[in-house]
């Protein structure tokens, strides 16, 4: 499901954002044209960014995930998805750490050779950070649920939980396939 999901938004993100080369953009920049679509600090920027918020959603996250969860399987698919969460934006900070820094070290010749050669690099972390994100989406809504008695519970917990935490999901999507 994950990597269907990391397919996905490689098809629809790296399109519209520039992190995917086209083959000709590729044919440019190996015919050593310069490429206004990822320079070094676009590169960089995008890094730092991606990083930052990886992090601090990572952190969230592991501090839920501190929590005991019973045996059960609707908690157990809960701490399963905050584990998740918790490694895929560790994943995106990580990663952006390790980019930012080899393409801080190189001239502007040298990041659109590196560009060339390893986009599909260059727009993973913040694919994975995407995934990672909406794990802790999801890990929050079903956590709220869990916390407040369950499916079985005769309030309207879980249907509000549900409902605003879905919300919140959709509106992230919508505002991530249209401003991207």
């Amino acid at each position: 499901f994950l990597v269907g999901l990391v397919f996905l938004l490689e098809q629809v993100m790296g399109e519209r954002n520039g992190t995917s080369v086209t083959p000709a953009v590729e044919g440019e920049l190996q015919a050593g044209k310069p490429s206004n679509l990822l320079d070094r600090d676009r590169i960089m920027n995008d890094m730092t960014n991606t990083g930052t918020v990886g992090a601090l959603i990572g952190g969230f996250a592991l501090s839920i995930f501190n929590r005991e969860f019973k045996n059960v399987p609707f908690e157990f698919a809960t701490g399963v998805i905050i584990f998740l969460s918790v490694h895929l934006c560790t994943f995106a900070a990580l990663s952006s750490a390790i980019i930012y820094r080899r393409v801080n070290c190189m001239d502007e010749d040298g990041v659109a050779k590196f560009v060339a050669k390893w986009s599909h690099i260059i727009g993973m972390p913040q694919k994975v950070f995407v995934v990672g994100c909406f794990c802790y989406l999801v890990g929050v809504i079903l956590l709220g649920i869990a916390n407040h008695g369950g499916l079985d519970a005769h309030h309207n917990y879980p249907i509000a939980f549900s409902i605003c935490g879905g919300m919140c999901c959709l509106m992230i999507g919508y505002i991530l396939l249209v401003v991207q």
